[in-house]
């Protein structure tokens, strides 16, 4: 299950009205902001299908629109498309390699796949651009129990619940 943590973010963005930004979007058919901003209103609704059409159009108009991208990676998370939502995460990292957000959820996503190795790596590399992520979420102790024994399946099992309850934070 997504937990708040992931998206939280987005539900305090003060957005214009869906209309008054569908009314923007008569003028201004290409503006790439206005649709990341009804994509943000879209998603504060629950409208989850019309977020992720308004963050696909804002990235076709800005193809390097690291907001857009990674609020489309949240909705496909949401939406339980993982693979899609990991290859978002992977274009904020390519254009902006200091996301430290972008690490930390493509490392659940990883987490939640099985894919312990590559959770690590980015728990790890969240961690080290912002320590305030890594002190809050206490994955230095996770990371660190994960590297010392991998192999021992009553050691994985405690850290996977220890995780979980880190993630349900």
């Amino acid at each position: 299950m997504l937990k708040l943590q992931l998206y939280h973010e987005m539900y305090y963005v003060a957005t214009p009205s869906i209309a008054e930004l569908d009314a923007v979007l008569q003028e201004k058919a290409g503006d790439a902001e206005a649709y990341h901003l009804r994509g943000i209103a879209n998603f504060q609704n629950f409208e989850f299908r019309a977020a992720a059409h308004d963050f696909s159009r804002a990235i076709e108009l800005r193809p390097d629109f690291v907001d857009a991208i990674f609020h489309r990676g949240i909705v496909r998370v949401v939406r339980g498309r993982y693979n899609d939502a990991i290859e978002d995460f992977n274009r904020v990292i390519e254009l902006q390699p200091d996301h430290a957000a972008a690490y930390y959820n493509r490392g659940r996503l990883h987490y939640w796949k099985g894919e312990y190795e590559a959770a690590i790596a980015d728990f790890q590399k969240a961690r080290k651009l912002d320590p305030l992520l890594g002190r809050e979420l206490n994955l230095r102790y996770v990371i660190g129990e994960l590297q010392r024994r991998p192999d021992d399946n009553s050691v994985l099992t405690q850290v996977q619940r220890i995780i979980d309850r880190l993630l349900d934070l």
